[in-house]
């Protein structure tokens, strides 16, 4: 089930929160299947405390983590696509600010242009910018701290 789920999110990871419930609603029937097979009624089931069980992220964490990793291997050039590379601009401030942007983020009138691919992807890395290193870390150990961040 997961695999189909995730398969390529990257590319197509929803933005409206319609279409991620519709998503968390798959997970959720699957759990209810679990909780069944355990012996748990369906009045009482707690669906965070069975993904903790099953050791299960959310769906959109889940997501979360696989846009970070893709946008570190297009950026250390592990996956080997320079014309992807050439799209992601980073960000080289005039001064030194608070609030510091890795990657540069163009501006789009539209959802649509805001939540194509890249563009989410860097907006993304800039809101976890501060815990993550893309540059310097080895993809096991930033992949691990990813799974390790609370990420929602």
């Amino acid at each position: 089930m997961r695999t189909i789920l995730e398969y390529a999110s990257p590319v197509w990871s929803p933005q409206y929160n319609i279409y991620i419930e519709l998503l968390d609603k798959i997970q959720r029937k699957f759990l209810r299947l679990v909780a069944f097979k355990l012996g748990i009624s369906l009045e009482d089931i707690d669906y965070n405390y069975m993904e903790n069980l099953l050791n299960l992220n959310p769906l959109k964490d889940r997501r979360v983590i696989l846009d970070l990793s893709t946008l570190y291997k297009i950026v250390n050039n592990v996956s080997n696509c320079s014309e992807l590379l050439d799209i992601i601009t980073l960000n080289v401030p005039q001064r030194l600010t608070r609030d510091p942007k890795l990657f540069s983020v163009k501006y789009h009138r539209t959802n649509y242009g805001m939540n194509s691919p890249l563009t989410r992807l860097c907006r993304l890395a800039n809101d976890h910018c501060r815990d993550i290193d893309f540059f310097c870390t080895p993809f096991k150990i930033f992949h691990n701290s990813l799974c390790q961040m609370t990420l929602s």
